[in-house]
């Protein structure tokens, strides 16, 4: 019965810790194609070098990247007791009671 409850209660949180993971590895792909496609910039100003290929390739490889980031941020799953471990480690306050409801 407690447990039903508790898993309806912690259900959000799940989801929430679920679109986190998404949203930093989306964030980390994309922070590394930024700096891959500055890096060509910079190339293209400083050096006179310009190359469609080159761009193209970033552009592709970033996509295929971000599909891979989101595949694995997919693929990791949140049980309820690392949801209530976590909370416990943020309000100590809680002396145990949420691991020893779930964990029954």
């Amino acid at each position: 019965m407690i447990h039903n409850v508790l898993d309806q209660k912690l259900r959000p949180l799940i989801s929430a810790e679920a679109a986190l993971r998404r949203r930093k590895a989306l964030a980390a792909v994309l922070l590394i194609g930024s700096a891959i496609a500055a890096v060509l910039f910079v190339l293209a100003k400083l050096e006179n070098f310009w190359s469609w290929p080159a761009v193209i390739t970033v552009a592709v490889g970033v996509i295929f990247a971000a599909l891979i980031a989101l595949w694995w941020a997919d693929s990791k799953t949140t049980s309820v007791k690392k949801i209530a471990d976590k909370i416990e480690s943020e309000n100590p306050d809680l002396q145990a009671a949420l691991l020893t409801a779930v964990e029954q």
